[in-house]
């Protein structure tokens, strides 16, 4: 304990006990700025390289963080535990005969602090005489009043209302023969509160001489045990250094995934919230989920007997625009021309102003070829190049080769 035991500063070089708590000058741990010690004792270090480390070390026997807290002597003015409190203000006192104070009935002084004095005190009851007994029912005196009626007992303990019990001090100060803590009137007083251990903290909370997992209040806490990783509690629960989702053991713990989007028509919980495809209120708009068309799964989606492109409904979708890449008509535009695409299997159309590139030159995108033109990877080649669309059937389309298929349409190209 680093804190002053009596209010009084330790003074580091005149060989005295200046704060009263056993430890003097250089053994003080109040001295440890002003001391220089070879071996730092609570460092756990070897800082003098002897070989012993800290209270192992010759130079520490006697230093302050090598010897055990003493236990409170509850008469010689000193905090000898350390705890801050002196002799009977100290818990660890109550009860000891030094701290009990019996009062004596004829010193004219309320010695035990219960606010009687002598004879008004009901513990000097076998030693006063009273002309009324002040508690028997009895008009003892033959004055015609009984007890508390009676003038002599106007002061005596009987006629009184108890003082309530102080919880520190020592005293019965209600007088009912139970003293601080013992005193079922003090089992709510923070001062006789046995804190809950706190399993943790690295603290002994409740004053037991266990700390965290060491007591046995946690035996069931989850920060002592050693099993499965709870993934969602910002807790170490298997002891391993990693925390929640950091831990391999939260792996495939839903917590701990990445949240992927719904798709609404798999019959999956994509994103994990236990809800299905149009379940999810990540649906409420997909066109499955309403009633209306989907334009490319060759299913009639909304029920009116005409599927995809076919379907009204689809008419403005890029997937069902139609132009004729032979014939080069159907743009609107009168600068644009007719390209045949295919994106991930799908064969769809665009009109665009005509590129650059002729045919058989490299290419990346179809819009970049003459007119006629698109952009595939011709049978054993491994680059793409801009093709000359035709018509798969056809015999007199192509200037030369024939005419292969390269869609999944009624188009192929000049191979």
């Amino acid at each position: 304990d680093d804190s002053s035991s009596n209010g009084t500063t330790e003074v580091c070089n005149n060989g005295l006990d200046d704060d009263g708590d056993g430890f003097v000058d250089c053994n003080d741990n109040d001295c440890a700025s002003e001391c220089e010690y070879s071996e730092i004792c609570d460092n756990s270090i070897d800082d003098d390289e002897d070989g012993y480390v800290d209270c192992d070390d010759q130079d520490c026997f006697n230093h302050q963080a090598c010897n055990t807290t003493a236990a409170e002597i509850c008469d010689n003015g000193l905090d000898d535990d350390g705890d801050g409190k002196i002799d009977c203000a100290d818990s660890d006192c109550y009860g000891v005969a030094a701290c009990i104070v019996v009062e004596i009935c004829d010193n004219g002084q309320d010695d035990d602090g219960d606010g009687f004095a002598d004879c008004d005190d009901t513990d000097c009851a076998t030693e006063c005489d009273f002309q009324e007994i002040c508690d028997n029912g009895e008009d003892d005196d033959g004055d015609g009043y009984t007890d508390c009626e009676d003038q002599d007992c106007l002061s005596h303990q009987s006629c009184n209302p108890p003082l309530p019990e102080i919880c520190n001090d020592g005293l019965d100060n209600d007088a009912d023969g139970l003293y601080d803590c013992e005193d079922d009137d003090c089992i709510a007083d923070p001062t006789c509160l046995v804190e809950t251990e706190i399993c943790n903290d690295g603290i002994d909370n409740d004053l037991d001489g266990f700390v965290d997992c060491e007591d046995v209040d946690c035996f069931d806490s989850p920060a002592c045990q050693t099993g499965s990783e709870n993934c969602t509690n910002q807790m170490d629960d298997d002891g391993d250094g990693l925390v929640d989702c950091e831990d391999d053991d939260c792996f495939d713990n839903i917590a701990c995934m990445i949240v992927e989007p719904e798709i609404c028509d798999d019959f999956m919980d994509n994103d994990g919230d236990g809800l299905v495809d149009c379940e999810d209120d990540d649906c409420a708009a997909d066109p499955v989920c309403t009633g209306g068309e989907i334009c490319d799964n060759n299913w009639d989606d909304d029920a009116d007997g005409l599927t995809d492109c076919e379907d009204p409904e689809c008419a403005s979708d890029p997937i069902c625009f139609t132009c004729d890449p032979i014939a080069d008509t159907g743009c609107t535009v009168a600068t644009e021309h007719c390209y045949v695409l295919m994106s991930q299997g799908n064969t769809s159309f665009e009109c665009a102003v005509e590129g650059t590139v002729a045919i058989g030159d490299s290419c990346t995108d179809s819009t970049e070829c003459v007119a006629g033109g698109t952009c595939r990877r011709p049978s054993g080649a491994t680059a793409t190049v801009c093709l000359q669309v035709c018509t798969l059937g056809s015999t007199d389309e192509c200037a030369t080769g024939s005419c292969v298929q390269s869609f999944n349409y009624e188009f192929g190209t000049c191979q």
